[in-house]
């Protein structure tokens, strides 16, 4: 399975977003994501449970990625039904590559296990198969996904949560190298049902500093009540770069608003505020549960 795979899953019912309850935070398995991640994603799909919203969305991940379908079907797990959190951590390498899917829920006694073509392996008395270019491993009650080759670092990190009161040098949690990603964590609100933070790739980097306003990190919050809500916070690497962005935003929204109105998101649209604090701007966004049918749609066609 190809390390865009195990992604397809968490972006694509990210941006669709469950229509439920406020989620657990999943800032616990922080300590288990190494430290070379730039982008820490978590996804509360119990809270999602029983909601038409939130099963369309994961039923177009899953159809965009076959082989993620047939992965969690290899290993005998519904998504939908048996599957609890999700987190993502992934780094840039002139595209996203996967460092670890952390999952919490109802994990099969053999998800471990090696059959087909899969290879068995022991590192430091923890077993894991390989299949491919992606490992699996199950430790405690949750699942591991990562590339091979990272699998033996991942498992470090586990055993080292279990047992050392202090956050694993090596992980998001503990390492110095991750202060920037941990800065990034800490402007989201990690209630929300989803959430993402992430560092600025260099090509986002290089192409906002180009246009005058270089941007440092951002990120994705998703809550659902009666509204979704959708809130995006952008860091930038000073003051005077956030105050040009949202100048420039200022001028664009009423193109803005009207397009978005013409696909049927009226009150979305009434509902889109933009407001910056130094060197943070932070855009939301509410869709009345009358719109999310169509918002999901749309979402589908791209």
């Amino acid at each position: 399975m190809r390390h865009a795979a195990a992604l397809a899953l968490a972006v694509a019912t990210l941006v669709a977003a469950p229509a439920a309850a406020r989620a657990g935070d999943g800032t616990n398995l922080l300590g288990m994501v190494p430290a070379t991640a730039e982008t820490v994603g978590v996804i509360d799909l119990a809270d999602g449970r029983g909601s038409a919203v939130f099963t369309a969305a994961v039923e177009a991940a899953l159809a965009r990625s076959g082989d993620l379908r047939a992965a969690f079907a290899e290993l005998g797990v519904d998504p939908l039904a048996d599957l609890d959190t999700l987190l993502f951590a992934l780094h840039d390498d002139g595209g996203a590559q996967l460092d670890v899917v952390i999952v919490e829920g109802k994990i099969p006694a053999g998800a471990a296990a090696a059959d087909g073509g899969a290879v068995a392996k022991k590192h430091k008395g923890a077993r894991y198969v390989v299949d491919g270019e992606l490992a699996r491993a199950v430790v405690g009650k949750r699942l591991f996904l990562a590339p091979a080759d990272r699998m033996p670092a991942v498992l470090d990190l586990a055993a080292a949560g279990k047992k050392a009161k202090k956050k694993p040098r090596g992980s998001v949690a503990g390492a110095t190298s991750a202060a920037a990603l941990r800065a990034a964590i800490a402007d989201v609100d990690t209630r929300h049902d989803v959430w993402i933070a992430s560092l600025a790739t260099e090509e986002l980097a290089a192409g906002s500093r180009g246009q005058g306003f270089e941007l440092a990190a951002l990120t994705l919050g998703i809550s659902a009540g009666a509204d979704l809500a959708v809130q995006v916070r952008l860091r930038f690497v000073d003051a005077a770069a956030a105050s040009k962005l949202d100048t420039l935003i200022a001028a664009a929204l009423p193109q803005v608003r009207q397009a978005v109105a013409g696909y049927g998101l009226a009150g979305a649209v009434d509902s889109i505020s933009v407001a910056r604090d130094g060197d943070r701007l932070e855009l939301g966004v509410s869709v009345p549960q009358a719109e999310l049918t169509t918002l999901v749609g749309l979402l589908q066609m791209f």
